[in-house]
């Protein structure tokens, strides 16, 4: 009985599938988006790889890391949490409407 190769789980492979799903579209994206991107995925790969991937640099992205949020980012978080609050209380009355 053979037994089937498998396929080593190296990082180079499981991007392959990042890669197919985004499309290219990631690659084109500005800064901003490729170090969020990094930023979310930094549990899944090693952000040396993302880095070369995407080509952008580990400086960057440990001095964009490092950086304040701009009063502009702060007020745009404040206003999405507020919008998910709204959110979460017509939820709430339109399930006590509906009972």
């Amino acid at each position: 009985m053979e037994r089937r190769k498998r396929r080593s789980f190296t990082p180079e492979f499981r991007a392959e599938g990042v890669r197919k799903k985004s499309g290219g579209l990631l690659r084109e994206g500005d800064l901003e988006v490729k170090f969020e991107f990094i930023d979310a995925e930094r549990a899944c790969f090693p952000i040396d790889f993302m880095c070369q991937q995407l080509g952008v640099s580990r400086s960057g992205y440990y001095a964009w890391k490092q950086r304040p949020a701009s009063e502009r980012d702060k007020s745009d978080r404040a206003l999405a949490e507020e919008e998910q609050g709204l959110a979460a209380r017509k939820k709430r009355r339109w399930k006590r409407s509906a009972s």
